[in-house]
């Protein structure tokens, strides 16, 4: 019996310390939670109020009644919900874009043997070393001749096959699709895009999800490019569309819960993105680890 009442302690004790445990977990979580929050929680505070209310003292802590204003303020600008669209073509077509010819040309590194082939590879890590601000006039240059400028294409062509996704998807098809796999395909009769389609790409899934989260959100923040091969007003993205509204507020045509409206509607996209697909991102890139 007191054997009995003693085991019964320590399993008492043992669940009562895992509790404890799981409740301190908890509360540092909420903790960090409400740090990495509070910042869109105030954007959408901010996005309701206006230039007045904003800047109030003490600072403002709920909802505000100004949204149908500051909405109606923003859709008199149609260029920035154009850019919204803009953005979304650009960030999506690079991403896809970039995911099918990195992976292609990774694989090609990875699993194929042919004459000067570290000699390539080589270069394209050289090209990692070059500054991005000293391909900007070079660039420009092309995309006149190819008479690209103020269309989608100088923001998605150019960043198809980058050197640091093609390094990314070289090493992680070494590492995570056997040679065997690519040899029993070719004897089973499937060519070189089939294995391409039907078994790196699925193999290497994590490393997919890791390069069209990284292009999606470079495309989607990218600046200094879209300045210079977008100049006509329909062709901004929403980095441009923003800074011009910013500039409105400077010259008191439109107040400052517009442009932080207008922040928070540029935010949702990729937001939005995350909180749909955020759980397949974390399964796949936390599968790569371990398989890696």
């Amino acid at each position: 019996m007191k054997h009995f009442t003693k085991q019964y302690r320590m399993a008492f004790y043992y669940k009562l310390k895992n509790t404890r445990n799981l409740f301190i977990y908890y509360i540092i979580l909420a903790f960090f939670l409400v740090i990495f929050a509070y910042p869109f929680f105030f954007l959408l505070i901010t996005s309701t109020l206006n230039t007045h209310q904003i800047f109030k003292t003490p600072p403002p802590y709920w909802f505000g009644t100004n949204l149908a204003n500051n909405f109606e303020e923003l859709k008199n600008h149609l260029f920035f919900f154009r850019s919204i669209l803009n953005s979304i073509i650009i960030a999506v077509s690079a991403m896809m874009t970039k995911i099918f010819f990195c992976t292609m040309i990774g694989f090609t590194f990875a699993k194929y043997q042919f004459k000067g082939k570290e000699y390539f590879f080589a270069l394209v890590m050289a090209t990692l070393m070059i500054p991005n601000f000293l391909q900007i006039i070079p660039m420009y240059k092309i995309m006149i001749q190819f008479r690209w400028i103020n269309t989608y294409l100088p923001l998605v062509v150019p960043t198809m096959a980058d050197s640091f996704g093609i390094f990314l998807m070289t090493q992680f098809i070494i590492i995570l699709v056997p040679d065997q796999i690519i040899e029993a395909a070719r004897m089973d009769g499937l060519t070189g895009f089939q294995i391409l389609l039907k078994i790196i790409f699925p193999m290497a899934m994590p490393a997919v999800i890791v390069l069209g989260t990284i292009s999606l959100i470079f495309s989607w923040n990218d600046f200094m490019m879209a300045l210079i091969m977008l100049p006509g007003e329909e062709m901004f993205t929403v980095p441009i569309a923003l800074t011009i509204l910013y500039k409105y507020v400077g010259i008191g045509q439109i107040n400052q819960g517009t442009l932080l409206l207008a922040t928070t509607l540029a935010t949702l996209p990729i937001l939005i993105f995350f909180l749909f697909f955020s759980k397949k991102i974390m399964n796949n890139f936390l599968s790569g680890i371990l398989k890696g």
